[in-house]
């Protein structure tokens, strides 16, 4: 009987020696990013992909992700990860509340900004969905007052109504940029000019004609009032003003 106790004890010491000598090896192949069936792309809304800016300013450019699926379609819902090559001289900064995820339209919509009075450099835009990604690089660069020392803004129409919050009636609010003698900018020569209100809300997007005016669209969203809109660039600015009647 003390026999197979011994017997017991070594077959049970053995297997304790064998279990220590094995070595729990699970492989787990390297992660790969989920596959995604359709197209991711940076579109900007610029005329050239040098942005100018004036002393004391700081360039800016408008732009979106559009996501599609595999027939092309828009993808609303989906979150997309943008990053710039140079994160200590510009940012990115989100055109509405969802942010980084696209909207019914299929976009995220941004606005690159260079930091002020930054020098000449450039950077490159990253969007990365899965597997797929874009990029898209601008350069900036400061010009002299030499090629702008006049600005101008004024509305169309200088009335409107409010209507307790709805998007019925907008205004279009006007910059225009360029020298005293009245002369436009040179064609090749770009600069975005910021546009801003301390009441009502302004469209995302500005455009732009041959003869250099920029046109943002102004929704008043306010009570019954007079409203002013400023347009800037470096030391240069107006100011519009805006009426709202009931």
């Amino acid at each position: 009987m003390r026999r197979f106790a011994w017997l017991a004890i070594l077959l049970s010491c053995l297997g304790i020696f064998l279990a220590g000598c094995q070595e729990d090896v699970t492989y787990e192949p390297p992660p790969r990013p989920p596959y995604f069936p359709g197209t991711l792309q940076i579109v900007m809304l610029v005329w050239s992909d040098t942005l100018r800016f004036l002393p004391g300013d700081s360039a800016s450019a408008e732009g979106y992700v559009v996501v599609r699926d595999d027939q092309g379609n828009v993808w609303p819902g989906v979150h997309v990860t943008l990053s710039l090559t140079r994160q200590d001289s510009d940012r990115i900064e989100y055109a509405n509340a969802s942010r980084d995820t696209t909207t019914a339209d299929g976009r995220v919509e941004f606005t690159f900004q260079a930091n002020r009075n930054s020098a000449a450099h450039y950077n490159t835009i990253h969007a990365q969905l899965g597997s797929r990604e874009d990029n898209y690089t601008l350069w900036i660069q400061p010009v002299s007052y030499a090629l702008f020392d006049s600005l101008r803004a004024w509305v169309e129409p200088d009335t409107t109504y409010s209507h307790g919050g709805a998007y019925a009636d907008s205004v279009k609010v006007h910059v225009w940029l360029g020298t005293r003698d009245g002369q436009p900018p040179p064609p090749e020569i770009v600069i975005l000019p910021h546009i801003a209100a301390r009441q009502g809300m302004l469209g995302f997007w500005s455009q732009r004609d041959d003869s250099g005016v920029w046109t943002k669209i102004w929704y008043p969203l306010s009570s019954p009032g007079r409203y002013f809109v400023v347009g800037s660039a470096g030391a240069l600015h107006d100011t519009a003003w805006v009426t709202v009647i009931q």
